[in-house]
């Protein structure tokens, strides 16, 4: 998993965006690598997957995507 990788916490993460229990750049977590941003997965739920259909997952694309050039998807 991405966030010991990167020795960071899961949590926040991509799934708290998506409940609303944080904001996108709150979820946002800077890695060592210069350029290098990370949003992890987030605490895991039994509903994860099916949060990241749209319109969800398409409205954090959006607030990232005027500060990136690239997102990867994990």
């Amino acid at each position: 998993v991405l966030h010991d990788t990167f020795d960071m916490a899961r949590q926040p993460g991509l799934l708290e965006v998506l409940t609303g229990e944080c904001d996108v750049q709150a979820a946002m977590h800077a890695t060592a690598h210069a350029g290098l941003t990370l949003i992890p997965s987030g605490r895991p739920r039994a509903r994860g997957p099916e949060m990241l259909l749209p319109p969800s997952i398409e409205r954090v694309f959006a607030a990232v995507r005027r500060d990136f050039d690239v997102i990867l998807v994990d």
